[in-house]
């Protein structure tokens, strides 16, 4: 199951039945911990694709200098 699919449930149950308070208080814990996790899953995404492109760029100058040997 996806984070955001997880999140959607987890807001739609908070709506939609009576909780006590301990019980909104764990599921709010819930959407919070699921949304830091989605956002330091693309924060490491956002760093491959960063040192990815870093390479071909270095890659492509030792190309056009011939540099290569």
């Amino acid at each position: 199951m996806e984070d955001k699919e997880a999140i959607e449930i987890l807001t739609q149950l908070i709506e939609k039945y009576p909780l006590s308070e301990k019980e909104k208080e764990a599921v709010s814990s819930a959407i919070g911990a699921l949304g830091w996790m989605k956002l330091g899953n693309q924060r490491i995404k956002n760093i491959i694709r960063a040192k990815k492109a870093e390479k071909k760029k270095e890659k492509n100058w030792k190309q056009e200098f011939n540099l290569d040997r």
